[in-house]
C-alpha cells in the first residue's frame, strides 16, 4: 500500500508501520507489574504511547510485541479499553529486545521502502514533531533515531577507575523512534540473528549492518520509564503539558 500525506510541511510517499516493543519485565521498578502497565496519570504507560501514534497522520499500522501471556491483557485491557485504532498486530516477545523486534519485523507485511518506526513502549511522553523529523529523516537518508545531547561529563571505567573522559559535546542519548526502511532493516536483523550479534538498540544493529544511521534532536522529555524516579519525572511532565493545553 503506498500512501502520500501532508503533515507540518511534510510529504510522505511511504507506509510507515511502528513496531512496539512492550515485553520488558521492568525489574528495576520493583513492582511485580511489568512496567509498560504501570499508570501515568491514571491511565497505563503503554496506552499513552499508543495513543500518540494512533492519532500521527503519517502513522498507517501499529504492531504490539508483548508477552504471550500478556496478549488477551493488551488487547482488552489496553487497545479496547483505551480505544486505540491502527494496531493490526500482536506478537509474542522474545527472551530479549531484540528478539522481539525481530518477531515484530517477521509479523510486519511491509514494502521494501515503507518505512519502519521501533519505539520503546515505555517512552510515553514522545511528541509528534519527534515522529515528524524520524520519518523525514529516514526518507533522507534510509535510518535515523532521535537522540539528544547529553548534559553530564561522561566518564569511562573499568573496575571502579576512571579510565577516560569521552568529549561530552560527541555524545548523544540515543532514543526511539529509531526509523528505517524496512528491507534496510529487516536484513540488518536477520544477518545479526546469524551471526550471533546483539545489541541493544536499532541502530547499534545497523552499525554493526555496516550502513550510516543519522541523528535528529529529540526531545529530553521523551524519557524511558525504568525506575520509579522516572515515573515521578514523567508525571511531573505530564502535568505541566495538560496545564499548557488547558492555558492555550
Amino acid at each position: 500500500m503506498e500512501t502520500t500525506t501532508a503533515y507540518q510541511g511534510h510529504t510522505y510517499d511511504s507506509k510507515v508501520v511502528v513496531i512496539i516493543p512492550a515485553a520488558g519485565l521492568g525489574q528495576r521498578m520493583g513492582v511485580s507489574t511489568h512496567k509498560q502497565y504501570l499508570c501515568l496519570d491514571g491511565v497505563p504507560i503503554l496506552a499513552h504511547c499508543l495513543r500518540t501514534f494512533a492519532a500521527h497522520p503519517a502513522i498507517d499500522e501499529i504492531i504490539i510485541v508483548t508477552h504471550a501471556d500478556q496478549l488477551d491483557f493488551c488487547r482488552w485491557d489496553i487497545i479496547h479499553a483505551y480505544d486505540i485504532d491502527k494496531v493490526s498486530t500482536l506478537a509474542r516477545g522474545g527472551a530479549q529486545r531484540q528478539d522481539s523486534v525481530r518477531n515484530g519485523l517477521r509479523a510486519c507485511q511491509c514494502s521494501a521502502d515503507d518505512i519502519i518506526l521501533i519505539h520503546d513502549g515505555v517512552r510515553p511522553l514522545v511528541e509528534p514533531e519527534t515522529i515528524d523529523a524520524v520519518i523525514a529523516g529516514v526518507q533522507e537518508h534510509d535510518a535515523c533515531i532521535a537522540a539528544v545531547p547529553v548534559k553530564d561529563t561522561l566518564k569511562a571505567v573499568q573496575d571502579g577507575k576512571i579510565e577516560s573522559t569521552p568529549e561530552r559535546s560527541r555524545m548523544w542519548a540515543a532514543q526511539t523512534p529509531q526509523g528505517f526502511r524496512c528491507n534496510l532493516i529487516v536484513n540488518a536483523h536477520e544477518q545479526a540473528l546469524a551471526h550471533g550479534f546483539s545489541a541493544t538498540d536499532d541502530a547499534s544493529v545497523l552499525e554493526w549492518y555496516g550502513h550510516p544511521v543519522a541523528v535528529v534532536e529529540g526531545s529530553y522529555a521523551n524519557l524511558k520509564i525504568t525506575t520509579p524516579e522516572d515515573l515521578t519525572l514523567a508525571q511531573a511532565i505530564l502535568r505541566e503539558r495538560n496545564i499548557q493545553q488547558e492555558q492555550a
